[in-house]
């Protein structure tokens, strides 16, 4: 008698898993840390030497619509939150960084490491959530 390989197990009948939801704490807390580190920024910046150009136009016009994103996300208790809070971080990071590179403003001072300490702050934050999430 001849032996027969066992039929492969079957794709779909793999057990779904439900995907992790962010706790109401860490929706808040993503929600608001992006907006207050962009406060903390605009606080500490000193009043502008030019315009900040159509690259810092559409740096901010991106960082703010992902700011609305992450809002969006976070209200729904959605993962994805951290994904577009991580996003947002990176534009935090391109206009801090894009100041000085646009002459929006001629030099760099103390504000200007205030601002990266800031947005240090935020990328923090961002991963202790990530973090949590995976802890599950």
């Amino acid at each position: 008698m001849k032996a027969t390989a066992p039929a492969p197990a079957r794709l779909d009948a793999a057990p779904r898993i439900a995907p992790r939801l962010l706790t109401p704490r860490w929706a808040v807390v993503l929600a608001a840390c992006w907006p207050a580190v962009t406060a903390v920024c605009v606080a500490l910046e000193p009043a502008a030497q030019g315009e900040a150009g159509a690259v810092g136009n559409v740096i901010g016009a991106v960082f703010f619509g992902l700011l609305l994103v992450t809002a969006g996300a976070a209200a729904g208790l959605r993962p994805e939150a951290v994904r577009w809070a991580a996003f947002a971080g990176l534009g935090a990071a391109a206009m801090t960084m894009a100041c000085p590179l646009t002459a929006h403003h001629t030099a760099v001072g103390i504000w200007w490491a205030g601002q990266w300490a800031a947005v240090v702050a935020g990328a923090a934050v961002t991963l202790a959530a990530h973090r949590s999430l995976r802890a599950g």
